[in-house]
């Protein structure tokens, strides 16, 4: 079947898309920019805790780290002495 565009129909119909598309695209783009920029802005290369345990002082530390088990109780108040 052939179309003939002289009437102003299109293969879809009334409506012709192109410009339908071509807006959606704009918008992809335009949103894909803005995630860039959110994403640079934001500080993803460095650890996040790591960041926050340097606004902790010593005891917080310290505790954060017997929590974990990373030291024993002794070790705990021996420590905790030692900065108070």
């Amino acid at each position: 079947m052939m179309y003939y565009y002289n009437n102003g129909f299109t293969p879809f119909g009334m409506f012709n898309l192109g410009p339908l598309f071509m807006i959606v695209i704009w918008a992809l783009i335009i949103y894909a920019v803005y995630e860039l920029i959110i994403f640079f802005r934001k500080d993803y290369h460095h650890d996040t805790h790591i960041t926050t345990t340097h606004n902790n002082n010593a005891i917080d530390i310290l505790k954060e780290r017997y929590a974990k088990g990373e030291i024993t109780k002794e070790q705990f108040d021996s420590m905790k002495k030692d900065i108070q």
